[in-house]
């Protein structure tokens, strides 16, 4: 179910900026003080979140085309209103990301180690993955239109 722009909007611009400020409070408690890697803790996952949702339009839109060609008619989704398939790659984008941002913080001199430092950053690229693709699923996060084009 789609919700109105009243509430999708200020809920992605808070994941978006939320997930800004977690990933620089992060990379503060865990690296020194002026370490680049604070820099990368900021945007990724704002990264992760912007290229998730266009791996979820991509897929959805791979979908839309392939049901068109081979039925010749919209699917489901489509006609009703519902939310498209495919938000599962914010998980998917949050990790990989997280992961290779866990490897950098961990490489630097960082508080925990190598090891705990990586799994930190990975467990939270796949809460803030999983978080959004619990409201995308739910319709808190904003959807194209592809039935109006």
């Amino acid at each position: 179910m789609r919700r109105s722009a009243l509430i999708t909007f200020p809920i992605m611009a808070s994941v978006f900026m939320g997930g800004g400020i977690i990933g620089f409070m992060l990379t503060a408690a865990l690296t020194e003080t002026g370490s680049v890697a604070r820099l990368f803790g900021l945007c990724s996952l704002p990264l992760a979140f912007i290229i998730g949702a266009l791996l979820w339009l991509g897929y959805a839109s791979a979908r839309l085309g392939a049901h068109l060609l081979k039925r010749g008619a919209l699917p489901r989704f489509a006609k009703s209103g519902a939310i498209p398939p495919g938000s599962a790659a914010f998980v998917l984008t949050s990790m990989t990301i997280s992961t290779f941002l866990g490897v950098v913080v961990a490489l630097a001199p960082s508080r925990l180690g190598f090891l705990p430092t990586l799994a930190v950053f990975i467990g939270s690229g796949a809460g803030y993955g999983i978080v959004c693709h619990l409201l995308a699923r739910n319709g808190f996060l904003p959807v194209y239109d592809m039935e109006g084009e």
